[in-house]
């Protein structure tokens, strides 16, 4: 294992996460990739590259600063942990980037918190991590609690044995 991308919104379930994707990098020397994704406005448009259009409708330098002090608030958060990682900041929706982040970055597992959806939420709606699962290209392991007094030995992926997919 190489690199683990940690998408992350600086709460105590991310924090929760990154210590677990910490102890896989403990034991085979991977990189964590911490993403965070800035929100932007819902008919914003990207290039296939998922770099924003500058189109004139929205504040540029706005959003700019608020990928700066991302990029800035991801590094203090990781330092809390006293945990190394290569910040990556994207704007747009967080589905789209953190499936983008995937495709350029090629990661060899994506380690989440999740909060979950309950009762009527959950059958009107998908959570991010379910449309992560479902439509990533690379593993995906969430968790909603603390685990870290987890001992990882081994790891067994679940796979139906198809076919490679083309993502």
């Amino acid at each position: 294992m190489k690199e683990i991308l940690d998408p992350t919104d600086y709460s105590e379930l991310s924090g929760y996460a990154l210590t677990l994707a910490h102890k896989f990098t403990r034991q085979s020397g991977a990189e964590i990739f911490a993403l965070k994704v800035t929100q932007t406005a819902a008919d914003a448009l990207f290039t296939k590259d998922g770099q924003l259009i500058d189109s004139g409708d929205y504040d540029m330098e706005s959003i700019r600063k608020d990928m700066d002090e991302s990029k800035t608030a991801i590094e203090g958060w990781a330092e809390k942990y006293q945990i190394p990682v290569k910040t990556v900041v994207r704007t747009g929706k967080l589905t789209e980037q953190v499936l983008h982040c995937i495709k350029k970055e090629q990661p060899d597992l994506v380690v989440m918190g999740t909060h979950g959806l309950h009762g009527l939420r959950e059958l009107i709606a998908d959570s991010v991590t379910e449309q992560l699962v479902r439509e990533s290209s690379v593993p995906v392991l969430s968790l909603k609690c603390d685990r870290s007094d987890l001992e990882i030995k081994n790891i067994v992926l679940a796979s139906r044995f198809e076919k490679a997919s083309s993502r």
